[in-house]
């Protein structure tokens, strides 16, 4: 293997392990999905949510919140492990 950046041979390539912190509470959609339904649901679903927290969710969190209740937001950790390749001559790393 042959560096893209200096030419040479000397080449390591190490295995990376790389950790993303994720929000589980998000959800992600394909392009498909916003064409069929989420230009009219997302609004929609956006002003009921906003109305429930309003009228039920803000006065239940400001005494669960004098109360000490509670819980925080949930979040992932992902792992993804990678092969990198290094050059040794000029410390250009890339993936193979």
């Amino acid at each position: 293997m042959k560096c893209p950046r200096c030419g040479s041979s000397d080449v390591t390539v190490q295995a990376v392990v790389e950790h993303h912190l994720v929000d589980a509470d998000k959800k992600k959609h394909g392009i498909l999905w916003w064409i069929a339904i989420g230009w009219w649901f997302a609004p929609a679903w956006w002003l009921l949510r906003f109305a429930f927290k309003w009228v039920v969710l803000f006065p239940l969190t400001l005494i669960s919140k004098a109360l000490g209740w509670g819980r925080g937001k949930r979040y992932e950790m992902t792992n993804e492990t990678r092969a990198k390749a290094v050059c040794q001559t000029c410390g250009h790393v890339w993936e193979p």
